[in-house]
């Protein structure tokens, strides 16, 4: 198998963990459940993805927020079953990701 391949593969099975995962994981623990060192893993996950594998999951928790706030749950508890800290957590986020105030 050549490397493209092999990245595509790993790059499959990172997204489909961290998906499953429901809270997030850590870069080590997803790189070592992966045979990558963090630095490798977040530099082929970058490249492929186009996000980081953190910023990735921050999308995620944002959009699963979201989903919740469009189901009228209060903002703090959007955000602590988003795996959030809290509100402030959220509005980062929205800050980031959506350039809301």
């Amino acid at each position: 198998m050549d490397e493209r391949s092999y990245h595509y593969q790993v790059i499959g099975r990172a997204i489909a963990e961290i998906d499953a995962a429901g809270e997030r994981v850590s870069l080590e623990e997803l790189a070592g459940r992966l045979g990558m060192s963090a630095a490798h893993f977040q530099r082929v996950f970058t490249q492929w993805v186009g996000v980081s594998p953190k910023r990735y999951q921050q999308y995620l928790a944002l959009g699963h927020a979201r989903a919740l706030l469009a189901e009228r749950f209060t903002v703090l508890e959007a955000a602590h079953a988003s795996g959030l800290s809290g509100p402030g957590r959220l509005h980062d986020l929205f800050l980031r990701w959506e350039a809301m105030t």
